[in-house]
């Protein structure tokens, strides 16, 4: 069995000039879902489904450096723009890419931590993986 650490982990994406530095990533996540649909009679014991289509999202958190404007301009450009987003494990060797569209941005901070953004991404189409 393989194990993956996370130190060697980033994200790069294209057409994100609101975006804070690619280099201050903390983490990020993605979340890979199935739609299904129930079709059981009243006959039977147990459920049945039927599976339906892929969704996915992410989510990546960053320290904010001060000059990200995505808290502001999010969506201003109604373009509907998708990023290119690249998210790497380790050292480049295994990843997840697709198109996404920034869904949501949310700035937290505390009396003990710098500001911190996190970006929400809302997957459009296929998630590919290499490596």
């Amino acid at each position: 069995m393989t194990l993956l650490h996370g130190k060697g982990g980033s994200i790069t994406w294209a057409g994100t000039a609101g975006f804070a530095d690619e280099g201050s990533v903390t983490s990020w996540n993605v979340n890979v879902t199935l739609d299904t649909q129930e079709f059981t009679s009243m006959a039977t014991t147990h459920k049945a489904f039927l599976a339906g289509f892929l969704d996915w999202t992410a989510t990546v958190d960053v320290i904010w450096d001060g000059t990200d404007k995505m808290l502001t301009d999010l969506g201003d450009d109604n373009s509907g723009s998708y990023y290119d987003c690249k998210l790497e494990m380790v050292d480049g060797t295994h990843s997840l890419n697709g198109n996404a569209i920034c869904v949501g941005a949310t700035a937290t901070t505390d009396k003990d931590d710098v500001i911190r953004l996190s970006y929400s991404f809302e997957g459009s189409g296929a998630l590919g993986h290499t490596g």
